[in-house]
């Protein structure tokens, strides 16, 4: 008699995945030719729901700017002013290197 014995989860577990894995590729195979068209879909849908953010988002662009424009034109000028020798608030090239 056979006194080897062997584990009947082995082989459900073996059929189970064959089997889950079989029925994946259908699906994928079944599935994909609707892809293409899915997605042109999807983004002929998606189109709409962008503009409301650009709508919102131009304007708030549009004021800000000409702000972020003059705030650095303003950070520039005093960058330049603080290197000339001389200016208001400029330490001197000779003070400079006694002061480290």
């Amino acid at each position: 008699m056979d006194t080897k014995t062997s584990d009947p989860y082995d082989i459900d577990s073996d059929g189970t995945i064959v089997g889950i894995a079989v029925g994946l590729g259908i699906l994928t195979f079944a599935i994909f030719p609707l892809l293409i068209p899915g997605l042109i879909v999807l983004a002929i849908f998606a189109v709409p729901l962008l503009a409301i953010p650009l709508v919102v988002a131009l304007p708030i662009a549009l004021l800000a700017s000409p702000i972020l424009a003059v705030r650095a034109f303003r950070r520039r000028r005093r960058r330049r002013a603080a290197d000339r020798p001389g200016a208001r608030g400029a330490i001197a090239p000779a003070a400079r290197h006694q002061a480290s």
